[in-house]
């Protein structure tokens, strides 16, 4: 039961960060009161963080509650709205990620290329059996999720018949650095998550302020925003064209999840040494997402304010290129109602073709990792559009990376 008729929100992760959360929900005036339910594997770490978390409300004069579930079916016993932060594995495996594929002569992420295939095969068998919890404990509930990578996970709570959403800031943060630099032009958008494409309905391009404005400021350069006849977002230029990006000095420098680990480490002490004052600390990581998108869309789902912005949503025919399953990245309105996403103008043919390669391999990823099927998996790796691609011993080790377990990640490590 939930105090005092507060409307009933379950999180289901996020470490130290869902503290911060707490902090964003109880800066947005036009939530109604909630009971915030946070619940996580560890069990003394998510008290201290609870704890914290309801001093930081009282501090702030919020309306809102916070404690600590440590039971899942309990946290999401009537649910409202469930936001998924989950990461299987915590910072060590993120890290994982993010390191073996330099190996390889590839870029690590822990959502996209061939990092993002490895978080995808641990965290699928995991978020399968979540679904379950919320299709029996909250099955009305909103579900706004965030778990990288967000194309697989949406799709798989999508087809358990939840009412899930992937949300995402980056597109619209990206925009309006561009437009503060050329202003409010017109551009469409689309693509999948982290690998979306701006362009210009109308053909125009480097004469389009916009689509002009990132190569003005070096970030990124015109031969490849003519070559795809729009401006990508970084992260596919960081995996999928480095050429390109050791040519604007965007490689990605190692111990990014290490580093991220030990400001968690500082955060809890402080929580538990200072519960309800302000940590400082918190301001080394930035969180847009939780301001520009997930909190936003927290309030339209509560019935509040429609939110405005990129959804990752089932494309069931939005986009012909891809297939009509798979989760896609598009600008639409989200509220208590759902998604509603307008018609997506024509794609520049190499945005076009683009779309279509990483999806069939995004295809190709989930019912690898469903399935646990090496096999599938592979045709995963032969058809992401990688620059180069590892054969023979390098490509069967590089496979075994994606598929290493849980348990031999965590072996010596401290688990976060």
């Amino acid at each position: 039961m939930s105090w005092s008729g507060r409307l009933p929100v379950a999180v289901l992760g996020g470490g130290a960060y869902a503290a911060r959360l707490a902090e964003v929900i109880a800066a947005e005036p036009e939530l109604p009161a909630i009971e915030l339910r946070l619940h996580a594997r560890d069990r003394d770490r998510l008290e201290v963080i609870a704890a914290h978390a309801e001093g930081r409300m009282q501090a702030l004069g919020a309306p809102h509650r916070v404690r600590a579930s440590l039971d899942l079916d309990e946290a999401l016993d009537g649910a409202v709205a469930v936001v998924l932060l989950v990461r299987v594995g915590g910072l060590a495996a993120r890290d994982h990620d993010e390191t073996f594929p330099a190996r390889f002569g590839l870029a690590g992420d822990e959502g996209v290329g061939v990092g993002g295939m490895a978080n995808a095969w641990r965290t699928l068998p995991v978020l399968d059996s979540i679904a379950d919890r919320i299709a029996a404990r909250a099955p009305a509930a909103h579900v706004l999720n965030m778990i990288a990578p967000l194309g697989v996970t949406t799709r798989l709570l999508a087809e358990r018949g939840l009412r899930v959403a992937g949300h995402c800031e980056l597109p619209v943060v990206t925009l309006d650095r561009w437009r503060a630099w050329a202003g409010d032009a017109v551009v469409a958008y689309a693509g999948l998550n982290h690998l979306g494409f701006f362009w210009c309905p109308d053909g125009t391009v480097l004469d389009h302020p916009v689509l002009r404005a990132p190569v003005e400021h070096g970030e990124l350069p015109a031969d490849l925003v003519l070559r795809l006849g729009a401006a990508p977002l970084h992260y596919y230029v960081e995996v999928f064209e480095p050429e390109v990006a050791r040519r604007l000095g965007r490689a990605r420098a190692p111990g990014r999840a290490r580093a991220l680990a030990g400001l968690q480490e500082e955060l809890v002490r402080r929580f538990r040494d200072q519960p309800g004052a302000e940590a400082p600390e918190l301001a080394r990581r930035p969180t847009p997402w939780f301001d520009t998108a997930l909190v936003p869309a927290l309030r339209a789902a509560l019935g509040g304010r429609p939110y405005r912005g990129a959804l990752d949503i089932v494309n069931g025919g939005a986009l012909e290129e891809a297939p009509a399953a798979v989760v896609v990245e598009l600008f639409g309105t989200f509220d208590v109602d759902g998604v509603r996403a307008g018609a997506v103008p024509p794609r520049p043919p190499a945005v076009r073709e683009m779309i279509g390669r990483l999806a069939g391999a995004e295809d190709f990823l989930y019912w690898a990792a469903r399935a646990h099927d090496r096999e599938l998996l592979a045709g995963a790796l032969d058809a992401l559009p990688l620059a180069s691609s590892p054969s023979g011993r390098a490509r069967a080790d590089l496979l075994d990376c994606i598929c290493r377990p849980l348990d031999s990640i965590l072996e010596g490590e401290v688990r976060r």
